[in-house]
């Protein structure tokens, strides 16, 4: 089986190769049938993700009820089918997609007031191909049990009260906020050569129930209209650099 993807070619191959990141990254593989049967007998949940999307593209979560039925949902919708029935669906979606899925560990995902949520952070670095890169901003993105990644929306939590209030077991805000951090700008400093002309990626990070933080996808061209009122707080210039690409891209 081969490895690939955390959000586009490659990138899984990168960092899994890295001694500190290597902990930190869900279980992914191009989906095929050794693939699926060998994650589907490993993990309870899994998530299917189609190659080459765009950000917010379509997912499938496919949840183990018991040994003869699963859960599909997608699109916000949820059905019960057998489970022998479930790559033969696949193969059928990947014929009509005529694109190939990943396949990647579910993480479970924390929860506050009962919502599973995520934190998305913006790396940035001054000049392209320059070293040092920074963390401009980190916000939390929520999403409803049945939605799937893209209907993640802009939470007014904080960050800090959303892991204060989570089911996170004994939550250590600093030391969750530090690691998210510092493996935001690993993963960048990791991935930039393979993008010498980008000067922001993105990251999304979960934090299960334990208080481990995982990278779930990385973005070369990551969304920014979620971060001006942070840049705005921050930098004067970067909220101006921010807002132009925004007006430009959308």
């Amino acid at each position: 089986m081969k490895k690939v993807g955390v959000q586009w070619d490659g990138a899984y191959q990168l960092l899994l190769h890295d001694e500190i990141m290597e902990d930190h990254l869900p279980e992914t593989w191009l989906l095929n049938a050794e693939s699926f049967h060998w994650m589907w007998g490993r993990y309870p949940e899994l998530v299917l993700k189609p190659t080459g999307r765009i950000e917010g593209g379509r997912e499938i979560r496919l949840r183990r009820l018991d040994c003869q039925w699963a859960e599909w949902r997608m699109d916000m919708k949820s059905v019960r089918i057998p489970t022998e029935e479930l790559f033969p669906r696949l193969q059928r979606l990947m014929h009509k997609s005529r694109a190939p899925y990943l396949l990647q560990q579910a993480i479970p995902r924390a929860e506050v007031r009962g919502q599973p949520f995520e934190v998305r952070v913006l790396t940035h670095r001054i000049e392209p191909k320059q070293v040092e890169w920074q963390v401009l901003g980190m916000i939390v993105v929520m999403a409803e049990e049945a939605t799937e990644r893209k209907k993640l929306k802009e939470d007014r939590f904080s960050l800090q009260t959303a892991l204060e209030e989570s089911n996170i077991r004994s939550p250590d805000v600093q030391r969750l906020t530090d690691t998210m951090t510092r493996l935001a700008i690993r993963a960048a400093e990791r991935l930039s050569p393979s993008f010498p002309r980008q000067r922001m990626l993105g990251f999304d990070f979960a934090v299960d129930f334990q208080g481990w933080v995982w990278l779930l996808e990385a973005f070369p061209k990551p969304s920014l209209a979620l971060f001006l009122e942070q840049l705005r707080k921050k930098d004067m210039t970067q909220y101006r650099e921010a807002a132009k690409k925004v007006r430009k891209h959308g």
